[in-house]
Order: structure tokens, then sequence, then C-alpha cells
């Protein structure tokens, strides 16, 4: 089987990687290659169109996550992502919880479910005494804990914080998305728990007070005094880090996760075609258009905004520099009564 990945920009794409070990032959691009195929995957909302543009017998996008509810709302792309879930693709979605997402907000889509692999399981470090290692905590968690922790970059970490992430800001820069599941999995491979929001699936792999501990979404106290329950309980610490443990190891390889994807692509290109791709393609294509021109002028209205201000903030600035303050002109009318 020959299959094409269209990435929106570079970086690996680990499902093709396990898919060409699977024994499928592999091309990832960023645009339309030449040649035919069996089937073309996008990965990600802004290559959905371009999908279209390859020569293939069938088309699917790999859905990681719902990746609208990574731009704010007022982000006019959050349109394109939308729509891409409605196009004649065949979605292979990475987690139980996407798929039920997807079923509800798109109740016309196609979908077959495809695991994530999960990274080889090392042995942690052996426990030492001192504070809790933390890996991707943000400075607000941090700073709200009162037991002795201390964040780690690399190397083994006891507890991984994963809480919701920040909306895309710049996509000047894009990239295949990622699984929230994902920073999850290598967490419990490498020996550690996790502290999650119950948000994007994440649930699936921490269970409340069995393989990690659960806080509230925009709630970085909660999550602080969760990292601290765990900084005074070692046991638990422990037996949570073990369920995590027996996790990871029943979870698919990544291995066998290419051989999954594989046997789901079979079933897709023995699979009657959605629609006429044509009109998919334009619709697409528009709506990209439409969100960019928006974007463009959304800019350029704050920027004009910004510098029709700037001269009347500067005014204000040297009126209040040449202003006499409060006390002087309080000394001045006490001087004029005396």
């Amino acid at each position: 089987m020959r299959v094409c990945f269209l990435r929106p920009g570079p970086g690996p794409v680990e499902h093709a990687e396990a898919l060409e070990r699977a024994g499928a032959d592999v091309v990832v691009a960023e645009r339309a290659p030449e040649g035919r195929f069996d089937v073309c995957v996008a990965c990600g909302w802004r290559v959905c169109g371009e999908a279209f543009r390859v020569d293939a017998a069938r088309r699917a996008a790999l859905v990681l996550r719902l990746e609208h509810r990574a731009l704010a709302p007022e982000r006019p792309e959050r349109l394109a992502a939308v729509v891409a879930m409605d196009l004649p693709l065949e979605l292979l979605v990475t987690s139980a919880w996407l798929d039920a997402a997807v079923a509800e907000q798109h109740p016309a889509s196609r979908r077959r479910v495809v695991p994530l692999g999960r990274p080889e399981v090392r042995v942690s470090s052996e426990r030492v005494d001192g504070p809790l290692r933390v890996a991707g905590a943000s400075a607000a968690v941090l700073a709200a804990t009162e037991e002795a922790v201390v964040a780690v970059d690399e190397g083994f970490f006891d507890v991984l914080v994963a809480l919701d992430e920040p909306l895309v800001e710049d996509l000047a820069a894009p990239a295949v998305a990622a699984s929230p599941l994902a920073p999850i999995l290598g967490a419990f491979a490498a020996g550690a728990t996790c502290v999650a929001t119950p948000t994007e699936g994440r649930d699936e792999l921490v269970v409340h007070r069995q393989t990690g501990l659960l806080a509230d979404p925009d709630d970085p106290v909660g999550a602080a005094r969760a990292l601290d329950a765990l900084a005074r309980d070692r046991a638990l610490l422990g037996r949570l880090q073990a369920g995590a443990r027996e996790v990871v190891e029943r979870w698919p390889t990544w291995e066998e996760a290419g051989r999954a994807l594989d046997a789901a692509l079979g079933e897709i290109v023995t699979a009657e075609p959605i629609a006429d791709p044509a009109l998919a393609a334009q619709l697409m294509a528009n709506a990209v258009g439409e969100a960019a021109k928006l974007s463009a002028y959304e800019g350029a209205r704050t920027d004009a905004m910004h510098a029709w201000a700037a001269p009347l903030e500067d005014r204000a600035r040297a009126l209040d520099a040449g202003r006499p303050s409060t006390a002087a002109r309080l000394r001045a009318r006490l001087r004029r009564s005396a």
C-alpha cells in the first residue's frame, strides 16, 4: 500500500514512521507530491484542502486533537479548523474521547480509532530523599505549592503536570498537532505519575487516585495542592506511579500502532469513497482563504488603532510630566491661604 502523509510544516509524523515500519510505502510531504497513492492522510486542518490535490484513491485525516479548541474564539482560523472535520475525509481518531467528541459535533463523519503508540518503558532512577521532582508545571502552579518541589526540565522526574495548554497565538510556524495524551504516556513510561485536568481525554490515562490525580481546569492552586499531597505522602506517590506503569505497559507500542493503522487504511481502501473531492477542495480553499483575509484585516485594524492611540498617550504623558504633583498644589494653596 502506498500512502502519502501531508503535514503543515517540518517535524516528525510518528504514525507515518510506524506505518512505514509496518511495511507500507510512505511519503511525507507538505505539498501534494507527484505520483499515485492508495491513501492520502492529512495531518491537521491546514493541509486538508491540499489532500484533495493529491492523486489518491482515498483520503483521510489524522485527528490527534480538536484543533479549533487551541485557537482563541476570535481567531477566524477556527472556522477552517471546524470545516475541515466536515470534509469528505475518513477520520482517523486517536482516542476514545476524540471518537465520542467528533461523533457529537460531526455526526455524519466516518471515523476509525487508531491508537497512539507509547515510548519504550524505562526504569526510573531509585527514589532519593528530597523535594518532589516535577515536570511541566507552570510558574503559577509552582508558586502556589507549600511543600518542597523542584522543577525538572530533563532527566527523571516524579510527577508530570498536564493541564490545559495555552491557546495558540503564533500561526506563522505551523506544525503537526500533538496529542494531549502523548506527554502523559511518555511520563508513565518513564516511571512518573501525573497531575492532569479531565479534559481532551486526559482522564482516559489519569484515573484519579489510581494512576494520578485530577485537578479542575484553570485552577493552578488546585494543581499545587495535588503536588503538595504527593510531596507529603510518598506512599501515595509510589502507588500512583505503580498504577501508571501498569497502564502504560498494557498500552500499544508504536509497532502495534503501526499495524493497527495499516489495517484501518486497508479498510478505507476497500470501502466506498465518500464523495466527489472537487467541491470539498474548493470549500476548504475558500474557508482557509477567507479566514486568512479576516485575520489579516483584524491584525491591520488593531495596528491602526494602536498607531492612532499612540500620540494621545504621548500627549497625556507629557501633560502629566509638566503638571505639578498633588502635594505641590496643596503646599501652594496653603501658602496662599496663610
